[in-house]
């Protein structure tokens, strides 16, 4: 660089000892510096440094969406240990305690309302039969040829050919004919009411769930039936008679009410379903 003279600032090489104007001596001298050059210090485009700022990266420790981990939050799956729906085939499944009718199959709602029904009507020709009070007509056979009695008045003017079952129990004190009828229909009539209270508990317990269910109904169901078989085979007996006129023998016999068919029908029902049905569903009786 130049070096400029300190005694008559003449302008010298770097390469002169001596000033060749006045010949001092330049080797303290330093350089000359230019009046302006570009400073270490002085501004120059900010370069991203070590420490200095950086634009923001993403960093391991930064936002990122939530994923689910081990140890966090996860939707929610059934655990071997954690609860379950009940299932009917499991060990030890009972369903809870008590209930009420809703709660039961279809069919046993069904079956719990026939109850009731076979109930109240029980009740209503139990009665009927302890009174009494219900009107029959008489059959008859002759060589084959049958008919009511009715078609053969005038030929046994002592025999009715249509009446109330009461006339019958008169006719039987006077005739000495369908002996044991009244009495048969008065424990037939007990029976019926019997039966008619039955269906009732039957009913309750069925409402309660109680594990008493399928005993009774069995009770009850052969019950039903027991009477209607035993009832029909002694009316069968005792409400037949036999006369010989003109050289023939004639049978007269007193018909079935109608209502002593309708409670043997039910009775084989009742029975069916109690040794079918019942077995099979008496697990929902818990109580």
């Amino acid at each position: 660089m130049p070096k400029i003279c300190p005694s008559c600032n003449t302008q010298c090489q770097d390469t002169e000892l001596y000033c060749p104007n006045c010949g001092t001596r330049l080797a303290n001298v330093r350089p000359a510096q230019p009046s302006w050059q570009p400073q270490q210090n002085s501004w120059q485009p900010q370069q991203p440094q070590q420490n200095g700022w950086q634009p923001q990266q993403p960093q391991q420790n930064s936002w990122q969406p939530q994923q689910p981990q081990q140890n966090g939050w996860q939707p929610q799956q059934p655990q071997q240990n954690g609860w379950q729906p009940p299932q009917s085939g499991a060990p030890g499944y009972r369903p809870a305690p008590g209930g009420t009718l809703g709660s039961k199959p279809g069919f046993i709602n069904i079956v719990a309302i026939v109850l009731l029904v076979a109930a109240a009507l029980n009740a209503i020709f139990g009665l009927v039969f302890l009174i009494g009070k219900y009107n029959t007509t008489l059959k008859y056979d002759v060589s084959g040829i049958s008919g009511d009695l009715a078609s053969m008045a005038g030929l046994m003017d002592d025999v009715p050919s249509k009446v109330n079952i009461s006339d019958i129990y008169k006719l039987a004190k006077e005739e000495d004919v369908f002996t044991g009828l009244h009495a048969l229909n008065i424990f037939y009539g007990l029976a019926l009411i019997a039966l008619a209270a039955l269906a009732v508990l039957l009913w309750l317990r069925i409402k309660k769930n109680s594990r008493q269910v399928p005993q009774l109904f069995l009770i009850y169901a052969v019950g039903t039936l027991a009477s209607a078989v035993v009832y029909m085979l002694l009316f069968h007996i005792l409400g037949t008679e036999s006369q010989s006129m003109y050289g023939m023998t004639a049978k007269i016999w007193i018909p079935y009410y109608f209502y002593t068919w309708l409670h043997f029908l039910y009775g084989i029902a009742v029975t069916v379903y109690s040794v079918v049905m019942v077995p099979k569903i008496k697990n929902i009786f818990t109580a």
